[in-house]
């Protein structure tokens, strides 16, 4: 299918701690990547997604330490960040965060997004994806922190209206000086 990168939603702690599904996750993935190997799939990379629930594993962090103790790279979701951190994002701050992992490319999905406060303090809990025009997170400062790094970076829409959004993300990157 041309993929470069595979979008996986990895699952729920359940009755676990987050260390005992991290280290099941983790064994999990090199279970995968050596059937993988094992059937010759080498040009494809497996991605843990950022996830938008408390109960769900795939926090920036989590996303971050897979990659680098196995190489399943982050692909970042900026809603569910959003949502999970009760509607506060800092893009500069997940964006320096990637930098160190020096990555050739980012993959990542973008849409407004509804959330609800989670039972623990500072925390959110996504709802469910909504247009762009909502602009929860807000798309434009992500678009202007993308373009001052030069990044390389495949930005997919999951709004309700995929192509219509998309095509909204695609006006403010030429609004600012981005040439498709």
């Amino acid at each position: 299918m041309g993929a470069d990168t595979i979008a996986i939603h990895v699952g729920y702690y359940g009755k676990l701690s987050k260390e005992e599904a991290y280290e099941n996750i983790k064994k999990n993935f090199l279970d995968v990547i050596d059937k993988m190997k094992s059937h010759g799939i080498k040009n494809v990379k497996l991605g843990t997604e950022t996830m938008g629930k408390v109960s769900q594993f795939g926090t920036l962090d989590e996303a971050i330490r897979l990659f680098k103790e196995i190489g399943v790279v982050p692909y970042l979701d900026f809603s569910h960040i959003y949502a999970l951190n009760a509607g506060k994002i800092d893009y500069k701050e997940i964006l320096d965060k990637l930098e160190t992992l020096k990555l050739k490319h980012i993959n990542a999905h973008f849409q407004s997004i509804r959330w609800r406060p989670a039972k623990i303090k500072g925390f959110g809990n996504e709802w469910h994806h909504t247009e762009l025009r909502f602009n929860e997170p807000p798309f434009e400062p992500l678009a202007k922190e993308i373009l001052k790094r030069k990044l390389d970076i495949t930005l997919i829409s999951e709004s309700p209206i995929l192509e219509l959004d998309s095509l909204k993300m695609k006006g403010i990157f030429e609004r600012l000086g981005y040439d498709f």
